[in-house]
């Protein structure tokens, strides 16, 4: 989730107590109001893609910049401690080298290039030391991919699936392995719709929620099709960055930005038995401040 702001500047949304209705705090936060951005967390639109995961049994913040030099930062998620930066030697390509970042269940690291047109380029890092190798290559034209990026399962049970939403054409990609990770298949789904910086948040059985700037929430089929919308008054158009987080029964929990005026914060919300018409607020966050960025990077 992706999630610039001026003014406050959250970079870590933990959730420490939720109820419906109520207020998710943070546990740790890098902030204007605290004096503690980093020097390296700009305030335009290029430092915008993160990813938690466990890697080597350790527990991290990925922080991708879009600036000249292409860096992915590794932050301690427990308190936000700044652990140094990933290798990015033989990074190049696309309109800006990185994008965006995510981590597999078995703990690889993805970073993505963003490919307005030509190739869209996945690296990966099996270890924080690691130097970056190519995971796949994808013949992007026509469709701009890399703005978001969602990474699911794991290589080694080859249930790792990487998602990529496109911005200017009806369609989301999924790339999946049979080779524990070592070559990548493309399948694209037509779902009738498209926005800015779109994204989607996988279920366990391949449904997926998608959301894009100036776009309603909506959920759909493994197969792409449209299953219903999230009424606005619970989520409204202005938000991005769509993640599932985990099902409490028979009702499903997802969460999302939402930007603009008197927002800029993270929306949680449940979906009764997965009935999406049927939705409510879970949990919200405090505002982060004001944010002149149109679409919410």
């Amino acid at each position: 989730m992706k999630k610039l702001v001026t003014g406050v500047l959250l970079i870590l949304l933990s959730v420490s107590v939720v109820y419906a209705g109520g207020t998710v705090n943070t546990v740790w936060e890098k902030s204007v109001a605290q004096g503690t951005k980093p020097n390296w967390f700009d305030t335009g639109n290029l430092t915008r893609g993160f990813a938690y995961g466990k890697v080597g049994g350790n527990d991290r913040l990925f922080v991708v910049s879009r600036n000249a030099g292409s860096f992915i930062y590794i932050l301690d998620a427990a308190n936000g401690d700044s652990l140094g930066k990933l290798d990015n030697r033989n990074i190049t390509g696309g309109t800006y080298h990185v994008s965006d970042v995510g981590v597999s269940d078995d703990g690889i690291i993805y970073v993505c290039n963003l490919a307005v047109a030509g190739t869209f380029k996945v690296y990966k890092w099996t270890a924080e030391t690691d130097t970056p190798l190519v995971a796949f290559t994808y013949d992007a034209t026509g469709k701009r991919l890399g703005d978001k990026m969602t990474v699911t399962g794991s290589a080694s049970d080859n249930s790792l699936v990487i998602w990529a939403a496109s911005a200017n054409s009806n369609q989301v990609v999924k790339f999946t392995t049979s080779d524990n990770g070592a070559t990548f298949a493309p399948t694209v789904l037509d779902i009738g719709i498209t926005g800015g910086s779109a994204s989607v948040g996988p279920l366990p059985d391949a449904s997926f929620y998608w959301n894009a700037g100036g776009n309603s929430v909506k959920k759909f089929t493994a197969a792409g099709v449209v299953l219903g919308t999230v009424p606005g008054s619970v989520v409204a158009t202005g938000s991005n960055a769509i993640r599932f987080l985990t099902t409490v029964g028979s009702d499903e929990l997802f969460a999302t930005f939402q930007y603009g005026a008197n927002n800029e914060n993270a929306r949680v919300v449940m979906v009764p038995n997965g009935d999406v018409t049927m939705a409510t607020s879970y949990g919200l966050t405090t505002t982060l401040g004001t944010n002149a960025n149109a679409n919410g990077t």
